[in-house]
């Protein structure tokens, strides 16, 4: 592929140099001749970093394949390295203590964390994270500890006791192994990593220390190069430096700038819309001024419903009347709790589809329920075991029940309870409950069964279902989550409700006897996605993808001007999210009209409310003999 004249300059140019890449702007494969010219040289030694071990093995299979396509052996370890800061950092570190450093295991740490929270008393650690993470990631600490000490003292005796059980034990963990390389080598305690070239991708994503490491490569002779997009910080929170630390790098590297400023990736409209957006985080980012090579041709819409539910099913219901597959398609939220209306969806309309992340159908609190309607139909402890552990039964009620049940499951599931000892008035009346009712849907199912015919209008389980999904809740607050927080639900009933909301949706719209619907909800996704599948993801989740068609539900804005959903920082975020798409772009929302739908340049007028949702098929034809209760 020829260069543009702005890659180009960033491959031809000999010193320090930040490529500011907007979305679709070909920073990777500028990225991959930079470091073919670089190795031309062969007294040219090149370290890359990248911001996941995935990226880094991505980009070794693309550098090797670009040499061979020039004829040329792919470079060796020792003049091409591919690395995250954290393995960098910790690599160098055994190299220069000859490997005696005694490392905490990642798998350790987090535990130990969590041990500290409980045993000081202060609630749960990611109430405390994010002033956690600060900490281990700034060069100066004491303006943090002030500011936490007047904000969030509590996590301050959390830092002084998770430091005090490190240097107990002689122990380093990755944010301490990287503070101090980076410190070191900048007091000039520690020597340089050995190479002449550097490029940092994803610059804006580096935190403090690891902006550090750079310039303290740049200064002193390793040629640095920082590519990244300022306008693509998302990641605020694990105290990217972002615009800030890409400034800091230039001027203190007395860095080129080279703005990549075409868009290959998305049509005119897409990139109109999303440049609208993000200026108005202005002044604190670096202007691209992109063109979309594409020019016109692209598709933006914005629509208004109800509720989240209703975004999810439009938004399955356009995909299934207009596209086909294999699709090049992805759903995509703010938040991962949208994406449980997203996937329900997905099932009703019977879409192939890969979610992020755990799927509705495996959290304990569904899963719960889905092996709670198990056990009615087809019996199983293992099945019920799981049941009575999320109600919040006591250990010696479930082996008590476990073992009568050895002899009477078949009783207690036609609605006899037997006699357990020990148990509590409050599990007694569940399980009088339980299988009061499991006798009385016994009775409905084998009624049903009998008038069961595939594409009926009427569904012959609707009774069993709506009635399962709306006292399941009911026992969860009787035992396992029965505290009121101003006379409302404890917050897990309420996401358990949420939850089982888009259950009981999903069932209703599969066809077949009731036992095949529940085993096709319990039937584990593929962790590897599959090309061609509809892609559920956070608009975190989606940064360096990209699709011919996204969907964004839950644009919503937050009655109570919440930063959640205004702000420099979630406007990149919803900057992100537009910029995946090539040709369609979707945006739903409830509520008022959005800031950021304004600031994109959508009027009110423009905003479709509530156009018409395509009915979901029935899907999910009755198996053999799945009529029969066992």
């Amino acid at each position: 592929m020829a260069l543009t004249r702005s890659q180009q300059a960033a491959v031809d140019w000999q010193g320090n140099l930040v490529m500011f890449a907007g979305p679709g702007s070909g920073k990777t494969s500028t990225s991959i001749e930079k470091v073919m010219s670089i190795l031309q040289n062969p007294a040219s030694k090149m370290l890359m970093t990248t911001f996941t071990r995935e990226a880094s093995a991505e980009m070794r299979q693309r550098l090797d394949k670009r040499f061979q396509a020039g004829g040329l052996p792919p470079p060796s370890e020792d003049r091409l390295r591919i690395s995250t800061f954290d393995s960098l950092t910790l690599w160098h570190m055994k190299l220069m203590t000859n490997g005696r450093m005694k490392l905490l295991s990642p798998q350790a740490q987090a535990p130990r964390i969590w041990q500290l929270c409980a045993e000081l008393g202060i609630g749960k650690f990611e109430n405390h994270a994010p002033w956690f993470d600060a900490y281990q990631a700034v060069i100066d600490r004491e303006a943090l500890i002030k500011e936490i000490k007047e904000k969030s003292p509590t996590t301050l005796e959390l830092i002084e006791a998770y430091y005090d059980w490190l240097r107990s034990g002689g122990m380093m963990d990755l944010a301490t192994i990287k503070r101090t390389v980076a410190i070191q080598m900048r007091d000039g305690n520690m020597e340089l990593l050995p190479f002449t070239h550097m490029l940092v991708d994803e610059g804006q994503d580096c935190d403090e220390l690891q902006i550090q490491i750079a310039i303290t490569q740049a200064q002193n002779g390793c040629t640095t190069t920082l590519v990244g997009d300022d306008d693509q910080t998302i990641y605020d929170w694990r105290s990217a430096a972002g615009y800030k630390g890409m400034i800091k790098f230039r001027d203190e590297t007395s860095a080129e700038v080279v703005r990549l400023a075409e868009n290959f990736r998305s049509h005119e409209e897409i990139v109109r819309h999303a440049t609208q957006l993000i200026r108005f985080n202005n002044p604190d980012r670096i202007e691209k001024n992109q063109v979309a090579v594409k020019g016109a041709g692209g598709y933006v819409k914005v629509s208004s419903f109800g509720t989240i539910v209703e975004q999810a099913k439009w938004a399955c219901g356009h995909i299934a009347e207009n596209l086909a597959p294999p699709y090049s398609c992805a759903i995509l939220s703010r938040t991962n709790i949208n994406l449980d209306a997203a996937e329900a969806a997905c099932k009703e309309y019977g879409l192939p589809y890969h979610r992020q992340g755990s799927s509705l159908w495996d959290r304990e609190d569904i899963s719960a329920y889905t092996a709670m309607m198990t056990f009615w139909m087809s019996g199983g402890a293992d099945m019920l075991s799981q049941t009575m552990g999320l109600l919040g039964f006591d250990r010696g009620t479930v082996n008590g029940l476990l073992s009568q049940l050895q002899t009477t499951q078949l009783a207690f599931r036609r609605g006899h309870v037997p006699d357990i000892p020990g148990a509590s008035n409050a599990e007694v009346f569940v399980l009088e409950e339980m299988s009061r009712a499991f006798g009385k849907w016994r009775q409905e199912a084998k009624e049903a069964s009998s008038i069961y015919r595939p594409g009926a209008s009427h569904d012959a389980y609707e009774l069993i279902i709506r009635e399962s999904v709306a006292i399941f809740p009911t026992w969860y607050s009787t035992l396992g989550a029965n505290a009121k927080r101003n006379g409302d639900d404890h917050p897990k009933v309420t996401r358990l409700k949420s939850g089982l909301e888009h259950v009981e949706s999903a069932l209703l719209r599969i066809s077949g006897h009731l036992k095949s619907r529940i085993r096709l909800l319990r039937t584990k996704k593929k962790e590897e996605f599959e090309e061609g599948q509809i892609r559920l993801l956070t608009m975190h989740g989606s940064k360096g993808l990209e699709w011919d068609n996204v969907y964004i539900i839950g644009a919503d804005e937050r009655d109570d001007d919440s930063t959640l959903t205004t702000g420099p920082a979630e406007r990149r975020v919803m900057f992100v999210g537009m910029t995946r798409a090539r040709a369609q772009l979707n945006i739903a929302f409830s509520g008022k009209m959005p800031i950021f739908m304004k600031e994109a340049g959508f009027r009110f007028e423009d905003v479709q409310i509530e156009p018409p949702i395509v009915p979901s098929p029935l899907m999910a034809q009755a198996e053999a003999n799945d009529d029969f209760f066992e």
